[in-house]
């Protein structure tokens, strides 16, 4: 039969180590100067007709199929319904992004290899009259 094993002894109390040296005072924080309010800039103008195209879910923005190709969609470039604007990357898996209306890209909103999440902007397209 074994001997029981030993307990160990909870530590010895310490005593809490208190600082009785007075805080240095402080001094009161100066307000530093207001540099000149500047004009947000304008925003850029959409057309009530602009359509955006938005994420289909989260994930990573890729412009181009691969790095180093071409990007799909580029600013001033005309589109199809249909066409591949660009892949939302989620856990390995692409998805390809299509316009939704023909016209031409007014504005990408996301970098490259952007993260993005539902309903992010991705790309401004201004539809054919």
């Amino acid at each position: 039969m074994r001997p029981p094993r030993a307990r160990r002894r909870p530590p010895a109390a310490v005593d809490p180590v208190v600082n009785t040296t007075p805080a240095a005072p402080v001094a009161p924080a100066t307000p530093e100067p207001v540099a000149a309010a500047q004009a947000p800039s304008p925003a850029p103008t959409v057309s009530e007709s602009a359509h955006t195209v938005t994420s289909p879910s989260v994930g990573v923005f890729w412009h181009a199929s691969s790095p180093g190709a071409a990007p799909f969609v580029e600013v001033g470039q005309e589109v199809s319904a249909g066409d591949t604007i660009g892949i939302v990357e989620v856990m390995k898996l692409m998805n390809n992004v299509a316009a939704d209306v023909d016209g031409v890209v007014t504005s990408i909103h996301v970098e490259n290899a952007g993260s993005v999440e539902f309903g992010t902007p991705l790309v401004t397209i201004e539809p054919r009259a």
